[in-house]
């Protein structure tokens, strides 16, 4: 066989599409495949008390359909991965964990690619190959992603895009050969999608702009394509509602504060214009610059600026920059605008302009919106390579940026190796975050008080993470005086060195501030207790007890408060009451059988 013919055989080969899954899989797994030694990490406790809530039995996956996601949202896809991990590997596991989610990290990349190809972007099929590779590439080595893949929580991201991109790939397909069949699975993948975490919709509109920027489409099919997508997205939110039309609304409590965006007590349109293209800057910035990513912003790590601040100035040129380019070369390549489409399509829900999101911004929100700027710089690189000129620089500029994206990638993974590592790498950048510092703060006293509870424990390991709490807690107070969530960690410190009086005045004031606060109206309780103010204790647990929705914390004071002070008949009044209220409750039947065997409480 000839050099020419050894040549054109290999080069086959290796502009094959398996060739390029098997290199993206065998990529991802170097970049991330690490992880597996890495502990829970921030939010993580979400999955792991969801999934423990949840029997071993058909009963128990059909719970998790029932529940809702961290009593915030409805993820049960994404829970039920969980418990399927579970019910295969017969306990929860962080490495378990961190491996399956890198695993569908790595489908995902295929899926990228196996999208672009059959999007038909470019014409040429070796270019449109070459972009699809780059495409996914990029993905995989850009650092906005590592929040995803590197904390198990984020599974919801994960699944949500893979599915979308399963459904789009579907209805193009369905479209292109004219399968209809296929449509019926891009409903299901779609549904699939949306119950992973709802960000997925957007892709039953992406197939449309394929058809309409890189197909010979007349008005009329496009108008019926478009019809059909929005059909399916209304049957999909149908779906997704009547699942949750059954469950306790007031168990949905949402992230809605002044401590995850300033739009709380200003949310004014003017506002919502400013803070939406503040936000913008931030996406963009997240993608063209590889680092500044921590793991909560919120307020005032991000401050409410005038709609002309020099930011968001800065955000419209970028914007128009992008815009005039993407328009100038539309005829020599629509990715291009197409790719600029794509972000502003799967981005919009985040822009805190339709409506308000925790943290302000965060990269997981970026995690699909991300894709179109890896589908513009990978088209780029492709078009620089047409020209001899840019030929012998277009090497060099893709190691550059590859490099410089792994670099990052890398050192930004090792901050996730558990909550310690990543609060020492982000809290010193996120001193005006309040519910950063506040997160940090509760962390490290549920660690003192869960090390406090071992028979045998070390007293000054506990005091440290008491301190640490306290340190984080008093910053976020500092970054918001009038958060009743931070200064209740500080009274929680106070409350471990049994300071009563002190703590007392500290939950008063928690009281003060927010009395529909109810975690810091049961600590206010347990303040009078400690203090032997027994009626004014019983005072607050009741008023905790009138509203809340399951048998918790104050209701299990107020029993243990009556049964230590021998007021049995008071006791036993309660315990019919929460009967009544709560008849199913595992929480309530799990402390009858602890009076039954242990009649008169000890602890607090």
């Amino acid at each position: 066989m000839s050099d020419v013919s050894n040549q054109k055989s290999i080069y086959h080969i290796c502009s094959g599409t398996y060739f390029h899954y098997g290199l993206l899989i065998l990529s991802g797994f170097l970049l991330f495949g690490y992880t597996v030694t890495f502990d829970y990490g921030l939010d993580d406790e979400f999955i792991v008390s969801s999934i423990s809530q949840a029997g071993p039995g058909f009963n128990g996956l059909l719970f998790i359909f029932k529940s809702w996601f961290a009593s915030a949202d409805y993820r049960p896809v994404t829970l039920a991965s969980f418990w399927l991990e579970r019910f295969f590997f017969k306990e929860m596991n962080p490495s378990v964990s961190h491996f399956l989610n890198v695993m569908i990290f790595v489908f995902l990349l295929t899926r990228i690619y196996k999208f672009i190809v059959i999007s038909r972007m470019i014409g040429d099929v070796n270019r449109l190959k070459i972009v699809a590779l780059l495409t996914a590439v990029f993905f995989l080595v850009h650092p906005n992603h590592v929040s995803v893949v590197a904390n198990i929580k984020s599974r919801d991201n994960l699944l949500s895009m893979t599915f979308g991109l399963m459904a789009a790939i579907q209805l193009i397909t369905a479209f292109d050969r004219i399968q209809y069949q296929r449509i019926f699975v891009a409903l299901l993948l779609i549904v699939l999608g949306l119950l992973s975490k709802r960000d997925s919709f957007v892709f039953l509109i992406v197939p449309v702009l394929v058809l309409f920027f890189f197909r010979n489409q007349g008005v009329k099919k496009l108008l019926i394509i478009s019809l059909l997508s929005f059909f399916l997205l209304i049957v999909s939110a149908y779906v997704v509602n009547d699942l949750t039309s059954n469950l306790d609304t007031n168990l949905n409590r949402s992230f809605w504060g002044l401590d995850e965006n300033p739009l709380y007590q200003n949310d004014t349109f003017y506002n919502r214009i400013s803070l939406a293209l503040t936000s913008l800057f931030y996406y963009i910035k997240f993608l063209f610059i590889p680092f500044g990513y921590y793991f909560y912003f919120g307020y005032n790590q991000i401050p409410l600026t005038s709609v002309f601040s020099p930011m968001n100035i800065t955000g419209m040129a970028i914007v128009l920059v992008l815009f005039i380019f993407s328009i100038r070369f539309y005829k020599k390549n629509k990715v291009y605008l197409f790719s600029m489409l794509f972000f502003f399509l799967s981005i919009a829900y985040a822009l805190n302009f339709i409506s308000p999101v925790a943290g302000i911004v965060m990269d997981r929100y970026n995690f699909i919106a991300s894709m179109g700027y890896c589908m513009a710089l990978s088209a780029i690189i492709t078009d620089m390579q047409q020209s001899d000129y840019w030929r012998r620089l277009v090497k060099p500029v893709f190691i550059v940026l590859l490099v410089t994206y792994a670099g990052c990638t890398i050192y930004r993974t090792t901050a996730w190796k558990d909550r310690y590592t990543l609060f020492d790498r982000d809290l010193k950048h996120l001193t005006r975050s309040v519910n950063a510092n506040r997160i940090a703060a509760g962390t490290y006293i549920h660690f003192a008080l869960q090390e406090e509870m071992k028979s045998s424990y070390d007293r000054s390991l506990t005091d440290s993470f008491i301190n640490k709490g306290e340190r984080y807690a008093l910053l976020a107070v500092k970054a918001n005086p009038l958060s009743a969530q931070s200064w209740e960690h500080v009274g929680l410190c106070e409350l471990y060195r049994r300071n009563d009086s002190t703590t007392l005045e500290i939950f008063r004031k928690c009281y003060r501030l927010d009395s529909s606060y109810l975690s810091g109206v049961n600590y206010l309780g347990l303040a009078f207790w400690n203090l032997d103010q027994i009626d004014s204790a019983a005072h607050y647990f009741k008023f905790v007890i009138q509203r809340e929705k399951i048998f918790s914390y104050s209701a299990n004071n107020l029993i243990n408060m009556y049964m230590q002070r021998s007021r049995h008949r008071e006791a036993d009044s309660l315990l019919q009451y929460l009967e009544r209220r709560f008849p199913n409750d595992v929480g309530l039947k799990r402390k009858q059988d602890e009076l039954k065997n242990h009649p008169v409480p000890f602890s607090r």
